[in-house]
């Protein structure tokens, strides 16, 4: 793979700011709200309509 086509530097990486991985490390806890919340301000709207379902089929249980 060519330098320039590596991930790390593309400003994208599968259609997604790759900066918005900045400082989430997958660990086992929860990533804070305000990062949920970046990723979801540049989703495309059948993401955002998802994760909405989800989170209001998580607030009936």
């Amino acid at each position: 793979m060519a330098t320039q086509d590596r991930p790390e530097n593309a400003e994208r990486v599968n259609g997604v700011d790759h900066r918005l991985f900045d400082g989430y490390d997958g660990a086992a806890s929860a990533p804070p709200a305000d990062y949920i919340a970046q990723l979801l301000a540049s989703a495309p709207e059948a993401v955002r309509a998802r994760a909405a379902e989800f989170a209001a089929e998580k607030a009936a249980e």
